[in-house]
Parts: C-alpha cells; sequence; structure tokens
C-alpha cells in the first residue's frame, strides 16, 4: 500500500470563518508498480470530475476511488477539485500541480530542484 496524502492550498487566500486555509486529506492506495505520474493524473481526474465521473466512462476503481477521497476530506476545505498549487505527496515525494503538469518539490523532506514530471491528462 501506498500513503497519498492531498494538500488543498491553492484558494487558502479565500478562506472564510468557516473554512480553513490549507487542509489535507489522506489515504492508502494499491499502486504496485504504478509511476507516480500515472498516480496523480488519476487523482486529478477523479478530484475534477467527482461524481460526474461516470458520464464520462470511468472505470470502477476510478469511481471507488472518488468515494474513498471524498469521504475523508476536511468539511472546513476551500475546494475539492484539486487545482494549481494543491500538493499531491506520495510516500516521501511531494509534488505541486502546475498550469502545465506536476512539479517535484521534495523527496524526503529535503527540497530538490523543480522537475517537470508530467503534462494532465485527460
Amino acid at each position: 500500500m501506498t500513503t497519498i496524502k492531498l494538500t488543498y492550498k491553492a484558494f487558502a487566500h479565500n478562506a472564510s470563518p468557516t473554512t480553513q486555509g490549507v487542509t489535507t486529506a489522506q489515504f492508502e492506495l494499491e499502486t504496485a508498480d504504478v509511476l507516480d505520474n500515472d498516480i496523480m493524473n488519476l487523482i486529478y481526474k477523479v478530484t475534477n470530475l467527482q461524481d460526474d465521473l461516470n458520464e464520462f466512462g470511468a472505470r470502477k476503481f476510478e469511481i471507488d476511488l472518488w468515494k474513498t477521497i471524498k469521504a475523508i476530506l476536511p468539511a472546513n476545505r476551500t475546494h475539492t477539485s484539486l487545482s494549481v498549487g494543491d500538493e499531491i505527496q506520495i510516500q516521501h515525494r511531494t509534488y505541486e500541480i502546475t498550469n502545465n503538469g506536476f512539479k517535484l518539490l521534495s523527496i524526503a523532506g529535503n527540497g530538490v530542484s523543480a522537475v517537470r514530471v508530467s503534462l494532465l491528462q485527460d
């Protein structure tokens, strides 16, 4: 199992008294031999299509993944869809969502050079 942590930062400046600026959701995902790129694209897809996944021909495991994420999202978050500025942590690797894909921010808490990982895919 792989630990995945989603950090919602994109709209922290829009926080209100009932929402927090930065919130997180963490879950476990079976990812045997799946590349980080594929995991991030999958999570981006399900958090953006959400309850419309069925209409876009999503597979059962994608719909189930969204249900899992939706159930653990903090009620005081500012948004649900992953957006530019949010982060996905896969085990000890943290990536930021950018306009063009994902940027590696750190490995095991150590800063690293920014690396373009992938383009977002439909």
